[in-house]
């Protein structure tokens, strides 16, 4: 069994809780929280507020980041989600 990386959300200046930030305060869509679409671009309902470093975790981004080039190098798609992605597909 595989394990992908954590999300990046916990990176995130705007988390709140596991599953809720400023820009979800009622949850994190699904596709974001399990790392199918990269918020550092803009999600529909995020009401402009995106991806932003927390102080001090900026080595969780680049560990992220590396994870990601990784995947890429294998020629696989990590971002499955474009953002023109409809509100159905975000739950």
């Amino acid at each position: 069994m595989s394990v992908g990386p954590p999300s990046i959300c916990l990176a995130c200046k705007h988390l709140r809780s596991a599953s809720t930030c400023a820009a979800y305060p009622a949850r994190i869509p699904r596709a974001i929280l399990f790392q199918h679409y990269d918020h550092r671009t803009p999600f529909a309902g995020d009401g402009g507020i995106r991806f932003e470093t927390a102080t001090g975790k900026q080595h969780l981004v680049e560990a992220f980041d590396h994870v990601e080039r990784l995947i890429a190098d294998r020629g696989e798609e990590r971002y499955l989600l474009a953002a023109s992605t409809t509100s159905a597909a975000m739950s």
